[in-house]
């Protein structure tokens, strides 16, 4: 197995180093050579060489990506190797998103609604009549110290 990952991993050396040469247009550097700049710049340490190893074939299709995707050119953005470039969309996804997580309610409590214990709510409430809302007030006074004018308005709401 780690015979394969190495001859797969200096197939995409070659065919990197190839194309990455031809769009940069500047003398060939190897994927090699990237790969240990980019370690180099983002401090990536492995637990071994077969990870290492590893991590260079999933470097070099980054690589390859973002030539292709330069080469076909007319984009209005552009793409780049970042500190992500080791790492598969799967490992990506898996480690930076929630996509395909499923919170449970009890790591998340407000995916639960809100109950009062033995209360029934009513259809509708009007909360003028529960004193939660005040009449107009004229604020023009207030000027440039609303702070003190906003801080008289009652926030009470009582069930």
């Amino acid at each position: 197995m780690a015979s394969a990952l190495k001859i797969a991993a200096l197939f995409f050396l070659l065919c990197g180093s190839w194309r990455w040469s031809a769009v940069s247009g500047t003398s060939p550097m190897t994927a090699v050579d990237m790969f240990e700049q980019w370690i180099a710049q983002h401090g990536r340490t492995y637990a071994n060489e077969s990870e290492k190893s590893y991590r260079l074939g999933v470097f070099t299709r980054n690589l390859d990506y973002v030539n292709a995707f330069r080469q076909a050119g007319n984009h209005s953005y552009t793409v780049g190797l970042n500190g992500f470039a080791d790492l598969t969309e799967e490992e990506f996804l898996a480690a930076y998103t929630t996509t395909g997580l499923s919170p449970s309610e009890d790591s998340y409590p407000g995916l639960k609604p809100f109950q009062y214990a033995n209360v029934a709510a009513p259809s509708s409430i009007d909360w003028r009549n529960e004193g939660a809302v005040t009449p107009v007030k004229n604020q023009a006074q207030c000027g440039e110290d609303s702070a003190s004018c906003n801080s008289s308005i009652p926030i009470q709401l009582i069930l």
